[in-house]
């Protein structure tokens, strides 16, 4: 990193750094658990719902409507 004989303003420089890095993943976290839970989520599940009626109607073209007997 720095030198030790670096003067202290270019070392707090360094920590101020390293100190905004921590925010900004923990702002990249936060949003990327907000994207995940609000859109990814929601449309995956309308996906897996709407694919497994799909494979239902498919299924019932071929083999005809249930019967209740």
């Amino acid at each position: 990193m720095d030198p030790p004989n670096a003067p202290p303003d270019v070392r707090r420089s360094a920590q101020a750094e390293e100190t905004d890095a921590v925010t900004y993943t923990r702002a990249e976290e936060l949003r990327s658990f907000l994207f995940l839970t609000i859109v990814m989520a929601p449309a995956l599940t309308f996906l897996l719902i709407a694919g497994y009626g799909f494979l239902v109607w498919m299924y019932q073209l071929v083999s005809g409507p249930p019967t209740g007997g």
